[in-house]
């Protein structure tokens, strides 16, 4: 019975386009409705599998690159400071006059023994500058010989070392009055005034003599003059 029913109904259908027509149009509507949840389904799957933090790519148009990120140059290393040159190391007045007071020991030390080793000593502490004025001045070469051989006797006695100024840079001159009394074998002594200004200077490696100012007077005949 219910197929005799069926039967009927399409039977009926055939023979009436426009109720065939809806049919149609249901049925493809159920299709397009299937298709279009199945679309959905299939992107929502695809986005839950990208791992965290990722984002599906943006499209663009055919043609046109993408954005890029702006990039900010580096900005140039500042140059490094460069370095200044340390200040003037000043020295004390007192240390430096303690310093000449020493040195004379062997700078002036005239006994046979001693003098070439002490002389040779005391040139160590000076500049090469100040080292000739000091060998005119009071250790030429005929007075180390006539000094080493005996036939010239000679003696110094200071009467005062004192700092006499300080200079900008730290240097300090150091006066020197004394008497320096020579005399060759058979001959009078002669006796000489000195006075004699040191330059003081304090270095990366000590103190030193850096000029010699020699103000000497009433110099006897110059022991070069006499000859051994």
């Amino acid at each position: 019975m219910i197929q005799e029913a069926i039967r009927l109904i399409i039977q009926r259908i055939f023979r009436d386009k426009i109720l065939m027509g809806l049919v149609f149009i249901g049925i493809a509507a159920i299709f397009m409705t299937s298709a279009s949840e199945t679309s959905e389904n299939k992107s929502k799957n695809t986005e839950e599998k990208l791992p965290p933090g990722a984002m599906m790519p943006s499209a663009h148009q055919p043609g046109q690159q993408p954005h890029a990120a702006a990039v900010t140059p580096p900005h140039p290393q500042s140059a490094q400071a460069q370095p200044t040159a340390p200040p003037p190391v000043a020295l004390e007045p007192n240390t430096a006059s303690d310093f000449v007071k020493w040195w004379i020991g062997g700078a002036m030390d005239f006994q046979a023994t001693t003098a070439k080793k002490n002389h040779d000593q005391a040139l160590m502490w000076m500049t090469p500058e100040a080292q000739d004025t000091f060998k005119q001045a009071f250790w030429n070469d005929a007075m180390a010989d006539g000094i080493s051989n005996g036939r010239l006797v000679a003696a110094f006695q200071p009467v005062s070392i004192g700092a006499q100024a300080i200079n900008p840079d730290g240097s300090v001159v150091v006066s020197m009055k004394g008497s320096l009394v020579l005399q060759v074998s058979g001959q009078p002594a002669d006796t000489r005034q000195v006075v004699t200004d040191f330059l003081v200077k304090k270095e990366a490696e000590g103190l030193r003599i850096a000029a010699i100012c020699n103000r000497s007077y009433q110099q006897a005949q110059s022991p070069m003059a006499y000859s051994y």
